[in-house]
């Protein structure tokens, strides 16, 4: 089996192949390639053989051992008869986003526990990266709840220590009868 096949399986995307890999300086960079020619309208579902143009997209996914990783990928856009012209989707990465959805929610996680400041720091990235990622993850867990029998929130913060450290709360207005 060769190694793109190998990292390919262990980095988790099954329609792409890596092609080529460089290192340096700690980071890993991962060139993918689509496995299978073919490309298909995110709007209506229609296979096409050719497509109009392609960009890469980089993006910044976990790390691979001591190696901050990089994913150099080839997006294309389809003419459809249909639809027009039309971006493909990635499906392991939001519109958009410039990292996958398992760096996000890596990103989210981490946020959970640490701050922001401290997420950037331990990561090497971007703090606009992070603040987006926490809010598109926390958007998509709101999509999910039903939020209907809620009218009112309340918000509380208490400081955490003398000086100007705070922490802030906040509960449906259903709790706090």
């Amino acid at each position: 089996m060769p190694a793109g096949d190998a990292i390919s399986r262990v980095v988790g995307f099954q329609k792409y192949r890596v092609d080529e890999v460089w290192k340096h300086r700690g980071w890993v960079v991962l060139f993918l390639k689509r496995k299978r020619p073919g490309y298909r309208c995110p709007g209506c579902g229609q296979q096409y053989l050719f497509y109009h143009d392609r960009r890469d997209r980089y993006l910044r996914d976990l790390s691979l051992g001591r190696f901050k990783s990089l994913l150099v990928v080839p997006q294309h856009r389809i003419d459809c008869d249909r639809c027009g012209r039309q971006r493909e989707r990635l499906p392991f990465a939001r519109e958009g986003a410039r990292s996958t959805k398992r760096f996000e929610e890596w990103l989210f996680r981490l946020t959970r526990d640490m701050t922001v400041k401290a997420v950037v720091k331990l990561l090497v990235c971007a703090w606009r990266m992070v603040k987006d990622a926490e809010v598109r993850y926390i958007r998509g867990l709101l999509r999910k709840r039903d939020l209907s029998g809620i009218r009112r929130i309340g918000i509380d913060e208490v400081s955490e220590r003398s000086g100007h450290r705070y922490l802030t709360s906040a509960w449906p207005h259903f709790l706090m009868a």
